[in-house]
C-alpha cells in the first residue's frame, strides 16, 4: 500500500542530498503537499498525486543549481559569525582591572603548560577546582574557535545539529556560571573586576548558543504538517 508521508520523507532526503538549503527545502515541501492535495481534489488517487506534483516541483539536481544562483545568507549564520568575531575580539580588550592583562594573556596564563604542579599531594588536590576551571576554560575557547566552522558542516543534520546544541548549552552555562565560581575559587567577590574583554568573552557564548538555536528552528515539526490520509 502506498505510504504518502513516508513518500515525502525520501522525496525530501532527495533533495537535501542534493544540497539545497533548509529553509528552501521547506518552501518547496509545503508547495509540494499543497499540490498533492489539490491533485487528489481532481480525483487522483494518492499515489498519481504525489508523482505528479512531484514532478510538477522538478529533479533535484535542477533545482539546486537554481537556488546556487540565489546568494542565501541565514540570520543564524550572521549571528554566528558575529559571535565568534566577538570572541576573537574579547582577547584584545582588557579582562582584568590589574594594567596589561587583557584577555589573550588570562587565556595565555591558563593554558597547562603555564601552570604550575609542583607540591605535595595535599596541596595538589586543594589546587583541584582550579585546575578543573582551567581545563573547561581551555576546551570552552578551543570549542568556540572552531564552532562557526562546525556549525557550517552540522547545519544540514537535524540530529547532529541537536546534539551540537546540547554541547554549546552545556559550555554557555559554564560560562554564565563563572562569576559565582569564581568567589569560591578565587575569592573575587567584587564583581568590579572584571572589564569589558571578560564580559565580550561571555556574551561571545551567550550569542552563539542562540545562532544554533537559530539554526534548528530551520526543521519544521512533524506536527506542523498537514497529514493526509
Amino acid at each position: 500500500m502506498f505510504n504518502l508521508e513516508r513518500s515525502i520523507a525520501e522525496w525530501r532526503q532527495s533533495m537535501l542530498a542534493a544540497n539545497i538549503e533548509l529553509q528552501a527545502m521547506d518552501e518547496l515541501e509545503s508547495h509540494l503537499r499543497e499540490a498533492i492535495q489539490k491533485n487528489i481534489q481532481a480525483g487522483l488517487d494518492t499515489s498519481t498525486a504525489f508523482q505528479t506534483a512531484a514532478a510538477d516541483v522538478g529533479v533535484p539536481t535542477k533545482i539546486a543549481k537554481e537556488f546556487q544562483k540565489i546568494p542565501s545568507i541565514r540570520p543564524g549564520q550572521i549571528l554566528a559569525w558575529g559571535a565568534w568575531l566577538l570572541f576573537i575580539i574579547s582577547f584584545s580588550l582588557p579582562a582584568l582591572k590589574a594594567p596589561d592583562w587583557n584577555g589573550y594573556r588570562c587565556a595565555k596564563t591558563i593554558l597547562p603548560w603555564h601552570i604550575d604542579f609542583s607540591g605535595t599531594i595535599p596541596e595538589f588536590f586543594q589546587c583541584l577546582p582550579l585546575i578543573f576551571h582551567y581545563t573547561f576554560f581551555n576546551i570552552a575557547n578551543l570549542f568556540l574557535f572552531i564552532a562557526p566552522f562546525l556549525l557550517h558542516w552540522l547545519a544540514a543534520d537535524e540530529w547532529l545539529l541537536k546534539r551540537f546544541s546540547r554541547w554549546t548549552m552545556a559550555v554557555t552555562v559554564g560560562m554564565v556560571a563563572f562569576i559565582p565560581a569564581s568567589k569560591w575559587i578565587y575569592g573575587m567577590n567584587d564583581l568590579g573586576g572584571w572589564q569589558i574583554g571578560f564580559y565580550a568573552w561571555q556574551i561571545s557564548f551567550v550569542l552563539f548558543y542562540l545562532a544554533v538555536r537559530m539554526h534548528l528552528k530551520k526543521f519544521s515539526s512533524p506536527g506542523s504538517r498537514p497529514q493526509f490520509a
